[in-house]
């Protein structure tokens, strides 16, 4: 078999657990928010980004490799989940999806957005009370 239909076996392989009995796509989902927050997603989808701006410094990136197969591969599973779950009508209201930050800077980040919410939404009422 030639590379490029392993490659697309590959590939329809991971598709194909959808067809399984037992496969639940809110595992997949869950899974994937539970080892990366929206602020991970966005760095590495900006390295992929910018690696492939700028190919020349591919040895040097070369140990970051395996964290963006790791993550292409997880990526790939949300969203073989969230197809499922769309075409089966699966309610997934009770996921927990991305909402918290993995990490400490994030949590800083996120109460500080809120603190900005809050005075913008006190600076709106007091001029639609003072209209």
């Amino acid at each position: 078999m030639s590379t490029f239909f392993a490659k697309l076996l590959e590939l329809d392989l991971a598709f194909f657990k959808i067809y399984e009995k037992e496969y639940d796509p809110k595992i997949d989902i869950q899974e994937f928010w539970d080892k990366y927050d929206i602020k991970n997603c966005r760095d590495h989808i900006f390295d992929l980004f910018i690696n492939q701006l700028d190919r020349s410094d591919i040895e040097n990136s070369f140990q970051d490799i395996n964290k963006t197969q790791e993550f292409l591969i997880s990526l790939l599973c949300v969203f073989r989940g969230y197809f499922a779950a769309h075409s089966r009508n699966v309610d997934l209201r009770g996921l927990d999806a991305g909402n918290k930050p993995k990490s400490s800077v994030g949590e800083l980040q996120l109460k500080a957005n809120g603190e900005v919410y809050e005075l913008f939404e006190q600076v709106s009422t007091t001029i639609k009370n003072k209209l």
